[in-house]
């Protein structure tokens, strides 16, 4: 934990943004305004409040101690939730959401044509956001991890809902110390070193709703009727 509390001084002001969830570090990376993405804000908000819930859900039956009420050194330079740490909240929903947009790519290809970099920036951001809690003195790295994997498992199974994806798969998390980075998560070789494995795919059928809010997203990138 000393070589995060050490970066305080250089993120702090970005932490106190990210309280809330910080829609507009995404944003920002495909260049979403609300003008002209409404749908793609709802889609973003939809996936970013299951996976809370998810996240909450996890919390509560395992009530994992907070850094701080395991040392007194620890000492949070923000407000440390009621709830409990593992997993990372923040995590679960900025990955989420990173996986949802990910998926959106493709299917807007004239719009990105640097989609592979993009898709970098995005998890890279995610990466971000969740070591930033544990910067500011509320997570353990092994909470991103958990939070992580848990919100690629949500956006999956939203974009399945969606009809924009295969039936989704999960993921298995046997906890070690190891420090938490996105490009070791999408390694598969790597993600096993940490403690995640890969499970099966489980049927899940498109919705009708999701559907609907999937193609008002993606007709909002349409140039000249092509998205």
């Amino acid at each position: 934990m000393r070589s995060y509390l050490d970066q305080r001084l250089e993120r702090t002001p970005e932490i106190l943004s990210q309280v809330a969830f910080p829609t507009d570090y995404f944003s920002m990376i495909l260049g979403l305004n609300a003008a002209s993405n409404r749908f793609t804000f709802e889609l973003i908000a939809m996936t970013q409040i299951l996976a809370s819930h998810v996240a909450m859900v996890v919390k509560h039956h395992l009530a994992c101690r907070r850094p701080d009420r395991v040392s007194g050194l620890d000492l949070p330079i923000i407000q440390t939730p009621g709830h409990g740490s593992f997993p990372s909240a923040h995590a679960t929903e900025a990955f989420a959401v990173s996986e949802l947009l990910r998926g959106l790519l493709p299917h807007i290809p004239h719009h990105y044509p640097d989609r592979e970099k993009r898709c970098l920036l995005l998890d890279k951001q995610a990466e971000r956001i969740a070591v930033n809690r544990t910067v500011a003195g509320v997570h353990f790295p092994i909470d991103s991890w958990a939070g992580s994997s848990l919100g690629i498992g949500v956006a999956r199974i939203v974009l399945a809902k969606c009809g924009a994806a295969p039936d989704p798969s999960g993921f298995a998390y046997k906890a070690k110390d190891t420090e938490f980075r996105a490009v070791h998560l999408r390694d598969p070789d790597e993600a096993r070193r940490h403690g995640l494995a890969p499970l099966g795919s489980f049927a899940c059928p498109p919705s009708d709703l999701f559907k609907w809010i999937w193609n008002k997203s993606v007709g909002e990138f349409a140039i000249g009727g092509v998205p």
